[in-house]
């Protein structure tokens, strides 16, 4: 709750406590507005986060307020005899998610595209990804929007051609960076020795008498 002081004991009503949604990026990230005048003195008081200062009526955030964090500033307007105090409540806005983690299994006709989730969701649960291909250098496309768990196998691929691939996550903002682009080949599994149909020339073989 805020409050609102008197130099003569007076009362008067405190100030609502203020919540409000910021982008999540440093620098000036909110505007108070004066309750006692445009002459009246602002400041921050103990209880303020220290990532907060004050630029003239404007709060500001040494750091970007990451996305679903929050990080209070305690106000202080005076003016005169007559001074109230009211807390600021800064929550990071969410923003799209990081980058996935990927790795890439070329198998026979087919690619295996693994994945971890982003170091950040950013704020918002992510609801899919999306998966880009370019064959052979090709142009990249988007191949897939996948709601499922990873792995996602892109078959009917063709051995010794080198596919390309590039993943991003998405949420409720939208569509974060892709990853790096990776490039494998597809293979088909190298043939066994099938010693069924093997055959031996005897007179290529030398034996020695034991001693």
């Amino acid at each position: 709750m805020g409050r609102r002081l008197s130099g003569n004991g007076g009362g008067g009503g405190a100030p609502a406590a203020r919540t409000t949604t910021i982008p999540a990026s440093a620098g000036p990230v909110f505007t108070i507005t004066r309750l006692l005048g445009s002459s009246s003195t602002l400041s921050l008081i103990a209880g303020t986060n220290a990532n907060l200062t004050l630029s003239g009526a404007a709060i500001v955030a040494a750091a970007a307020i990451a996305a679903g964090s929050s990080q209070v500033a305690v106000v202080r307007e005076q003016l005169g005899q007559i001074a109230t105090e009211y807390p600021v409540t800064l929550t990071g806005a969410p923003t799209v998610p990081g980058t996935p983690g990927v790795t890439l299994t070329a198998g026979n006709g087919q690619v295996s595209v693994a994945w971890t989730a982003p170091a950040s969701n950013g704020g918002s649960p992510i609801t899919a990804y999306k998966l880009y291909r370019s064959i052979a250098g090709g142009a990249e496309t988007l191949l897939a929007t996948i709601t499922t768990a990873s792995p996602y196998v892109d078959s009917g691929r063709t051995n010794g051609v080198s596919h390309a691939y590039r993943l991003s996550a998405v949420n409720a903002i939208g569509e974060g960076a892709k990853s790096a682009s990776q490039s494998v080949t597809p293979s088909a599994a190298p043939s066994r020795f099938d010693a069924t149909t093997a055959t031996f020339d005897r007179t290529n073989f030398t034996f020695d008498k034991a001693a």
